[in-house]
């Protein structure tokens, strides 16, 4: 994979594992948990808080959102700032 993406398989999790490291674009974007529904995010980078405890149907989909995310900072920092007070 281009980016810096360290898992073997981004559909899945090892049923033996439950938990998944997902980085992209050379950061630890969080964590993908099973759920009876799908796969949770849990953001380990305020870049991804946007997603944070969402249930994605894939990890490819959590991929997909996480990537979005990171193009979108790398376009405009100031972007995913907040607003000054």
């Amino acid at each position: 994979m281009a980016d810096a993406d360290r898992s073997s398989d981004p559909s899945s999790i090892p049923a033996s594992a439950g938990i998944l490291v997902l980085s992209v674009a050379g950061r630890r974007a969080g964590l993908a948990s099973r759920h009876s529904e799908g796969f949770l995010f849990h953001a380990c980078d305020h870049l991804f808080n946007d997603i944070d405890g969402r249930l994605f149907a894939s990890i490819g989909d959590m991929r997909i959102a996480a990537r979005c995310l990171a193009s979108l900072e790398r376009l405009s920092p100031r972007a995913l700032r907040p607003w000054p007070g």
